[in-house]
């Protein structure tokens, strides 16, 4: 994995001291490892790929003991990505591999 991405989680619920909660600052972990991939996938992952629009749904990989899941973001190559599926966990998994789809609007 050469190329480099940042993965956007999420901020954790905080207490806004009136019975209910907001959401906090999201986690922005930088110059990730990512392998990258728009072709040359399994039947069962074209398979879900086809539930999406198949020209802006992409296979990306990070390293393991990366948090990344369905509520994830990932800004790669100047565009920002949603997390639709994280697939696996396979045995003697070296990196987590996850489909994501091209946001409307890009980076921000």
């Amino acid at each position: 994995m050469v190329d480099r991405c940042t993965v956007i989680n999420p901020g954790e619920p905080i207490d806004d001291g009136q019975g209910g909660t907001i959401e906090g600052p999201e986690a922005r972990i930088e110059n990730v490892p990512i392998w990258w991939r728009q072709s040359g996938l399994t039947p069962t992952e074209q398979a879900i790929i086809e539930r999406y629009a198949p020209d802006t749904v992409f296979l990306a990989a990070v390293p393991v003991g990366i948090p990344i899941t369905h509520q994830s973001r990932i800004e790669y190559a100047g565009e920002r990505y949603n997390v639709v599926d994280v697939l696996g966990p396979r045995t003697n998994e070296v990196r987590r591999r996850v489909v994501v789809k091209r946001s409307i609007g890009g980076p921000s």
